[in-house]
């Protein structure tokens, strides 16, 4: 008979962040921190004006302002680990069966049609 205590134990899965470091610091002090993600994250992109930073997650994409402040997030119906890329006003991500989305930069609105 197997007792709960003798159950293996796994560590607890952390939620991934994104931080900003002030290289005009000596001491490179973290200025802020935001949750981008609750599996992880596989890039971190300047959209085209440079006024925020996209999240590639694996879970979400998500735009936050320079402060850290998340402006949206989407999701798709698998994770998003295929092809990213920013062009213009569009963020186009492939999730794991390939399906192509295409959100709008300062929206997250998707692509209609």
């Amino acid at each position: 008979m197997r007792h709960d205590s003798d159950a293996p134990t796994y560590p607890q899965r952390r939620p991934q962040s994104v931080g900003s470091a002030s290289p005009r610091r000596p001491t490179m002090e973290l200025v802020w921190k935001a949750m981008a993600d609750s599996a992880t994250v596989f890039g971190v992109h300047v959209p085209p004006a440079s006024d925020g930073i996209l999240v590639h997650g694996g879970l979400d994409i998500t735009r936050l302002t320079l402060r850290g402040d998340t402006v949206w997030s989407v999701s798709g119906a698998d994770i998003f680990t295929g092809e990213f890329s920013v062009t213009g006003q569009w963020v186009r991500a492939h999730d794991f069966e390939d399906r192509e989305y295409l959100f709008d930069v300062r929206t997250g609105r998707a692509a209609s049609g």
